[in-house]
């Protein structure tokens, strides 16, 4: 970010030969330019291919420092390598097909994608601003940002939330990797992991919370919703709660539920044991196992008509 309003571009080269002087003609092979066009600056790079040999080799590079005004939109796209922004910029759009994306300060709309790499995004702020972020193979983290809507996917990487704030909708998504949020508030909350633990603690969620993981355990900590989906097809459901309509499923694996609030309870397993700590709200309410224990505890005042029943066991 520059203290001025003027926009600042160097351009650091790297070229790699068996001599100084080959060295030399590399980079005078490499074609830098700075155009306006209306009120855009595009800095493009670009030098011939350079002939295929076989065995290690280094490549030459071009790293670009861009300092610009505080506010100031920000697109940047590269094939190959990081990019990094810091500072009080404007609305930002970020593309590397292989490589890192960091940023820190942003203000406004934020999309940031990349191939290969991980991303990295600290201290987002804007009113009516969404933030979506994708990585098809690396570990994404936001931290410290507010937002109207959060859309965060990996393909294959682990997906980490702290302090992160949605007026509306925060969508978090991994085909393999796990999920993880800790503080933080949004209207509605959806979380989808094909491979992966889903792990949440310490939020406010003003609706309804859906959390699905093809393979994994679902924990919860700390969190206020109004609803409560969680699904596992393997793995167990383990969640601290205040109150709230709970539905939790999983095909194989324990449910242990526990809320301070009157909760309406809708509990099943086909195969582990089923246990609920808590007050009972108006209800009605469901517990099923297929095969394991089914235990309640509730307070002494409780009032409650029982449906008791089982195929094999006492």
């Amino acid at each position: 970010r520059s203290q001025t309003d003027q926009i600042l571009v160097t351009a650091h080269k790297t070229a790699w030969h068996s001599s100084k002087s080959k060295a030399q003609a590399e980079l005078e092979d490499f074609s830098i330019t700075v155009s306006q066009i209306g009120n855009e600056i595009v800095v493009k790079y670009r030098r011939e291919p350079a002939m295929f040999a076989f065995g290690t080799q280094q490549i030459d590079t071009v790293d670009f420092i861009i300092s610009v005004p505080a506010g100031l939109d920000i697109s940047a796209q590269t094939d190959y390598g990081d990019i990094s922004s810091s500072g009080k910029i404007g609305a930002s759009s970020l593309s590397t097909d292989f490589g890192n994306i960091e940023l820190s300060g942003a203000e406004g709309n934020l999309v940031a994608m990349t191939k290969s790499g991980d991303i990295a995004i600290d201290d987002v702020r804007g009113e009516d601003n969404r933030i979506e972020l994708s990585s098809d193979f690396g570990e994404i983290e936001l931290s410290t940002s507010t937002a109207t809507s959060v859309v965060v996917h990996s393909t294959s990487g682990a997906i980490f939330l702290n302090d992160v704030k949605a007026l509306e909708l925060i969508d978090l998504s991994s085909d393999f990797g796990k999920l993880e949020f800790n503080g933080g508030s949004s209207d509605i909350l959806e979380l989808r992991a094909n491979s992966g633990k889903i792990i949440l603690t310490n939020l406010q969620v003003a609706s309804n919370i859906t959390a699905h993981t093809d393979f994994g355990d679902i924990l919860l900590d700390e969190v206020t919703a109004d609803l409560y989906d969680l699904n596992t097809n393997s793995g167990k459901i383990e969640i601290d709660v205040l109150g709230g309509d709970i539905k939790a499923h999983s095909d194989f694996g324990v449910l242990n539920i526990q809320s301070t609030q009157p909760a309406t309870i809708d509990l099943f397993t086909k195969s582990g044991a089923v246990a609920y700590t808590g007050p009972l709200g108006l209800g009605p309410h469901s517990l099923a196992t297929d095969f394991g224990d089914i235990s309640m505890y509730l307070p002494q005042d409780t009032a409650i008509t029982f449906d008791l029943e089982t195929d094999f066991g006492k």
